[in-house]
């Protein structure tokens, strides 16, 4: 797939994302990844980071526009590459709308993307600011104006200008915007640098529609947290609390929610006194109107007990600090980029295993909420089928290892598991039934100097006894880390 890279140098890459990629503009987002997966397999980020750089540049450029895509009407796909003449005859004639009263909009005019379909991308974003400077705009105008940007970059000069109609459209036509709104959305949930974040900023001004605070106090925080950036909350609700009078406790009520919920993940003691208050603020609010927030509150007490057991086991500790970024920046989304934040805590856990399972270990203890959220967050799902060459497998390595002394037999069998690329799970399938039992409190006590079959015999029949298919099968800090090792390779 990189066959068709000039070089190995960057500079003489592509500009254009499908381009680099070696994809059409209209293959799907299947084909894109695929496409990236490959490159990257090539270009990795620890010996050749600018290369990598530039390759998920043009990888989040094309599964942004591929994505986008999906969500425009079917006359708004096209092609910058292909300059067909017969590209405009496939687009659907205008619809005749009669206006029913003197107020309603007038029709949008089709010619300006007629015109970006045949090539002339500049002669159309012309037209459309035109229409933008003597029509009432409708949603249409703007939405063509930002695909157009999206496509064509050196249409606008300016930092994020596809962002910038996206936001001008909504501080018009309000909340009744809804494909703007969820375009919006996507934008900053994709932008890692903040650039989108600060845009967002003119969204909370009183001057625009209260309904709108939330949504853009939602996406501005969500990124906030993600860098960082807790003087933001803060600013924020300090701007949004002149904005909203008591006349609008609901609204009021879900933003300081939303400010506490976020704010909960910050290290800074001063954010997380914040939090605290703006939390206390809400419930008595809750209590004033009679607003049922008990979902939220909940969700926050996971939150704060997740944070608590975390400071519990230092933050500075390195695996911590991977473990904390994961969980601050995934607690609320759980989309596409998630295996992008999992990867860096997956390399340190299996970097060093035996380091791992006693610092999992030690979580399982200190803080099980954590610990229950990793699992949600990287355990393997899925389930394949123990064959005859995995069983005898197992067998050979159960014949030459001391598993009655199971804390040292784990360390041993996280070893075989990762050479064999034999998942745990798969381990404990093809363990005989009747193979042996082991005492499950206190862990590892069972050291034995007498046969297998004396040491069935002598357990087999104690209060607590378990088959050690079953305490291999209920570890999940050995399947964690199994897993870590197995992202880590790819």
């Amino acid at each position: 797939m990189s066959d068709h890279l000039p070089s190995d140098d960057p500079s003489s890459w592509p500009r254009d994302p499908f381009k680099l990629l070696g994809v059409a503009r209209g293959a799907s987002a299947r084909e894109v990844k695929r496409a990236y997966h490959d490159l990257i397999r090539k270009y990795k980020p620890e010996h050749a980071p600018e290369a990598f750089r530039r390759i998920r540049e043009a990888y989040e450029s094309a599964r942004q526009f591929v994505a986008h895509t999906s969500l425009a009407p079917e006359s708004f796909v096209f092609r910058i590459e292909n300059h067909d003449e017969g590209l405009a005859d496939s687009i659907p004639p205008e619809p005749v709308i009669k206006p029913e009263s003197p107020i309603r909009p007038r029709p949008l005019n089709r010619d300006p993307w007629k015109t970006a379909c045949k090539g002339n991308e500049e002669l159309a974003f012309e037209k459309l600011l035109e229409q933008l400077e003597h029509d009432r705009p409708s949603e249409e105008v703007f939405l063509q104006l930002y695909w157009l940007s999206v496509a064509v970059p050196s249409l606008c000069r300016e930092q994020a200008p596809a962002v910038d109609w996206l936001i001008r459209g909504l501080r018009t036509l309000g909340p009744s915007a809804a494909r703007i709104r969820q375009l919006l959305e996507r934008e900053a949930e994709i932008d890692q640098t903040g650039v989108v974040c600060e845009r967002l900023a003119v969204l909370l001004s009183p001057d625009v529609a209260t309904e709108l605070h939330l949504h853009a106090a939602n996406w501005r925080w969500r990124a906030a947290r993600s860098l960082m950036r807790w003087n933001m909350i803060m600013t924020d609700v300090d701007a949004l609390r002149a904005s909203h009078t008591p006349m609008q406790p609901e609204q009021w009520l879900q933003i300081l929610l939303a400010a506490a919920g976020n704010g909960v993940w910050a290290i800074l003691e001063s954010m997380r006194k914040k939090a605290d208050s703006y939390r206390l603020e809400a419930e008595r609010l809750a209590l004033a109107y009679s607003i049922d927030v008990t979902e939220e509150l909940d969700r926050l007490d996971h939150a704060e007990c997740i944070m608590a057991g975390l400071r519990k086991l230092y933050l500075r500790n390195p695996l911590g600090e991977h473990l904390y970024s994961l969980f601050r920046e995934s607690w609320d989304d759980r989309g596409a980029r998630l295996w992008l934040r999992v990867l860096p805590l997956a390399r340190a856990l299996a970097r060093d295993p035996q380091l791992a399972l006693r610092y999992l270990d030690n979580l399982v203890k200190v803080a099980p909420a954590a610990f229950g959220l990793l699992m949600e967050l990287m355990e393997d799902r899925s389930d394949p089928i123990p064959d005859s060459t995995m069983a005898s497998e197992v067998e050979a390595f159960l014949e030459t290892s001391r598993w009655s002394d199971y804390p040292a037999f784990r360390l041993e069998l996280l070893r075989f598991c990762l050479i064999q690329a034999i998942s745990p799970e798969i381990f404990a399938r093809s363990i005989p039934q009747d193979h042996g039992y082991l005492v499950q409190e206190p862990l590892g006590r069972q050291i034995l100097n007498t046969d297998v079959m004396e040491f069935i015999r002598r357990i087999k029949g104690k209060k607590g006894a378990r088959p050690l298919n079953e305490m291999v099968r209920s570890d999940r800090t050995l399947a964690i880390i199994y897993h870590a090792g197995q992202l880590a390779r790819e």
